[in-house]
Formats: C-alpha cells, structure tokens, sequence
C-alpha cells in the first residue's frame, strides 16, 4: 500500500512496516484496552523520540511498573504493589537530593508547599497522622531507620485540636525518643 497526497503518504513494507509522513490518527472516541478497537495498541515496545502529550490519564497496567528518568536511567519511580511509590537514585556520584520540593512562585500571596502524609477520616486522640524515616544500611548491610519525626494527634476534639511532633533516632542500636 502506498498513496498520499504528492510525494508524501502511508507506506506499508511486506515485512508490516509502516512509514508516514505526518502523523498517523487513530479517530474514535473509545478508550484504550489490550483489545480496543479504535485505539493504538503494540504487542512489543514503543519508542516516542521526543515529548510524549498524554489527554487523559496515563495508566501503567502492572504492579512493579516503573518511569525512568534521565538519559542512564539514573532516577526511577517504582509502583511496589500494595506499598506505593519509591523513588530510587541508581548513582551515588553526588550529593545532591533524590527528591526536591520547589516552589518558584509568590510564597507571599500564599503558594507554599504542603506535605500531606494521613489525609484519612476518623482519627483519634494521640492518633499518628504521618511520619517521615531516614534508613540507612550499618556496616553490615542491614537496612536501619537512624531517624524518625512522627506528626500526632493530641487531641482531636472540634474546637480544642492538639498536634504534636515526637523526634526519634538511633541510639546504641534501638530507636529512641528524644
């Protein structure tokens, strides 16, 4: 098959190759499955050689799916199936963070950062809402939390709300309050 307007148009080789100049338009309104007619669907791997614009939602399909960032893959975004998200850095060559939250508007008209860790309904007097670790591996290589800092509900009552933090870190081995 070959055709088009001028010099330009569709090919497809005998081998299923198919070349095109423009771009190739899959018109239909029905979202995407493995066997959706009407989407655009390959059974090997996509290659997108510059930016990717997704209209909708982007839906990685499997647990353990992963996004790679960087041209060596150097920091990778994990779905660990009933855990979350974990971002890994692959290089330690330097000290820069792994993650960095920045604002580069107006903080003065109200554009500040704000770390959500428990959002769920129904929490109690002296309850955790949410907590940050730092862990490390000891020079045997067992993962060790150094540090913790733990956000508490005091009391929750409508009105009177406590909160609280409580700091920890190691300690000849066992994690203590300060």
């Amino acid at each position: 098959i070959a055709g088009g307007a001028g010099s330009s148009g569709v090919t497809v080789t005998a081998a299923g190759q198919i070349t095109a100049d423009g771009r190739i338009l899959v018109d239909d309104a029905t979202d995407a499955t493995s066997t959706t007619d009407g989407s655009l669907q390959t059974d090997g791997g996509l290659s997108v050689a510059k930016d990717a614009v997704v209209g909708n939602d982007l839906k990685l399909k499997s647990d353990d799916a992963a996004i790679h960032f960087g041209a060596n893959d150097d920091i990778v975004l994990t779905h660990e199936a009933d855990r979350g998200l974990i971002l890994t850095q692959a290089t330690e060559t330097t000290a820069e963070p792994v993650f960095t939250i920045k604002n580069t508007g107006n903080l003065a008209s109200g554009g500040g950062v704000e770390f959500v860790l428990d959002n769920g309904a129904g929490e109690g007097d002296g309850d955790i809402l949410g907590w940050l670790s730092w862990k490390g591996d000891d020079d045997a290589n067992n993962q060790t939390q150094f540090a913790k800092l733990e956000v508490l509900a005091g009391d929750v009552s409508n009105g009177s709300e406590d909160g609280s933090f409580r700091f920890s870190s190691m300690f000849e081995g066992t994690l203590t309050n300060l």
